[in-house]
């Protein structure tokens, strides 16, 4: 089961923990998201032309579904959402976590 979509970072902070993982929401402008959008989109279809298929890799997800390989180096937006305050709060705090 998914933790429930959250603004506070204390929740986000607790779900990396139990979950693995936090879904957190307004981090992107309307902007960020159609540009993120379409680098995806445009990096699938990259890799279709470049015979990537996710099928040719034994995933096993059909064609419905295309992994975009190295997002982060499709478009300068990727780079910018790693490196987005909330998310750099919940790498360091669960690195800090994983120590102990």
């Amino acid at each position: 089961m998914l933790p429930k979509l959250t603004r506070n970072l204390d929740q986000a902070l607790t779900d990396v923990r139990q979950h693995g993982l936090a879904l957190v929401s307004d981090q992107l402008t309307e902007d960020q998201l159609k540009l993120a959008r379409q680098a995806t989109y445009a990096g699938a279809q990259e890799d279709i032309a470049l015979g990537r298929e996710a099928d040719k890799f034994e995933l096993g997800y059909g064609k419905g579904n295309v992994r975009v390989w190295n997002i982060l180096n499709r478009h300068t937006v990727f780079q910018d959402m790693v490196q987005l305050p909330v998310i750099l709060k919940l790498l360091t705090e669960r690195s800090a976590g994983q120590r102990c």
